[in-house]
């Protein structure tokens, strides 16, 4: 399931006219998920300071020859993490971390 607006008001109207919790339930547990993800994140005080050029995920995949999707997956897999998010929960990479997933 995504995390659009599209998936939110099919959960909410299958909740609401269905009386079928779970997908409501499953939608916001996910998206619950993934802001405290997001917020580990920006905690962690292991994480490298940016030594180059900060790249939306569109314009590091794009650079990295690779789909976003890819990118995605990497990020949910664990094989590569954002350097930072930007306020409005943007992903945000350095260019240098190009040179590390092109060397796996």
């Amino acid at each position: 399931m995504g995390y659009g607006r599209i998936e939110y008001l099919s959960a909410l109207e299958t909740y609401q006219t269905k009386e079928n919790s779970e997908p409501y339930y499953r939608f916001m547990l996910t998206a619950l998920n993934r802001s405290l993800k997001m917020m580990i994140d920006l905690l962690d005080v292991e994480k490298a300071e940016p030594q180059g050029k900060l790249l939306t995920i569109a314009k590091f995949a794009k650079l990295a020859g690779l789909p976003v999707s890819t990118i995605r997956y990497w990020m949910k897999e664990g094989k590569i993490k954002p350097i930072t998010y930007t306020v409005s929960g943007y992903v945000m990479f350095d260019e240098n971390q190009i040179a590390e997933i092109k060397k796996d």
